[in-house]
């Protein structure tokens, strides 16, 4: 085993170090020792036991982050939000952390970030500064993660439960992360807990009726066009490399009219796919560039 020193073993503690900087705070955290194996366990992305909404709640600052999937998401009132795409897990149970008595049920969690993600987001100069690594501890038992002693993030269930609705709601119904952005989250759980007391037996597609009447601007297809949606994007999928949640991204009104269209002339359904394939492909490019804009506009400039 070997002792690493002087590291930044946390979220709190990478975040407080850039706000000392760009706004002058005297705020300073102790960074506590770790003691690693040689060879730790590794995962592509991050491990669902950790993945979630956390929250930290203190005296001088708040901050809150998401992790899932292969993203990290960290917010606070300083920086607001920074986006981190997650290549590898490092994993060690029982190891040691000065400042922490009982580490008998406790995991580490090494998050080792890709660097040129964020250098493509933020820049050069913003990814020569930032952190390769995050370490967390995750306590099993009161299912919280410490990024330092005496610094515990909680989970968040009802906003955890709100990013749960919108993974399951863009696999199964005609929307996408776009669309959903424009619905308020107390909304939708909300209206999640009232199917699921009721016994629905289809509770996302209530909660796609509910966000049709709700949200009449956001152009969601019903009746004979939500029929119609289904039974094409059927066709599309088995024709093309698609998943459903991917054509969702060109936005399924687009989708139903280019099929619509090429329909006319198109004299099988594999070749009206092939037809309107570069256009869909180019609508999920917007999308995607829509979407990256708008997640680096939640970044602060720190001016």
């Amino acid at each position: 085993m070997r002792r690493i020193r002087d590291i930044v073993l946390a979220l709190l503690c990478t975040i407080a170090i850039v706000n000392v900087t760009a706004h002058d705070q005297s705020m300073t955290l102790e960074q506590p020792e770790l003691i690693l194996a040689q060879e730790l366990n590794e995962f592509e992305g991050i491990p669902e036991e950790i993945q979630g909404v956390w929250s930290y709640e203190g005296d001088m600052t708040s901050q809150s982050v998401i992790l899932r999937g292969n993203q990290m998401i960290i917010t606070d009132d300083y920086n607001g939000s920074v986006y981190y795409t997650i290549d590898m897990t490092q994993v060690e149970e029982n190891f040691e952390v000065d400042g922490i008595d009982d580490n008998s049920e406790r995991t580490l969690y090494i998050l080792n970030t890709n660097i040129n993600d964020y250098s493509m987001r933020y820049g050069d100069e913003e990814a020569a500064m930032t952190t390769e690594n995050f370490y967390f501890v995750y306590d099993e038992n009161e299912d919280i993660l410490i990024p330092q002693p005496e610094v515990t993030f909680n989970r968040n269930a009802e906003e955890e439960l709100a990013y749960i609705i919108h993974d399951n709601m863009i696999t199964e119904q005609p929307i996408n992360r776009e669309q959903l952005r424009e619905v308020d989250s107390e909304f939708l759980v909300n209206r999640y807990h009232t199917h699921q007391e009721a016994g629905s037996e289809d509770i996302y597609l209530e909660l796609y009726r509910d966000i049709a009447n709700e949200y009449p601007d956001l152009n969601l297809l019903r009746n004979e066009n939500y029929e119609t949606y289904s039974a094409i994007s059927s066709i599309i999928i088995a024709n093309s490399e698609l998943t459903y949640g991917r054509l969702n991204q060109a936005g399924p009104d687009k989708v139903l009219s280019l099929y619509q269209e090429a329909q006319n002339s198109a004299s099988s359904e594999d070749v009206v796919v092939k037809e309107i394939y570069p256009s869909i492909e180019a609508e999920i490019q917007a999308f995607h560039d829509r979407q990256l804009t708008y997640e680096n506009s939640l970044r602060y400039s720190g001016e």
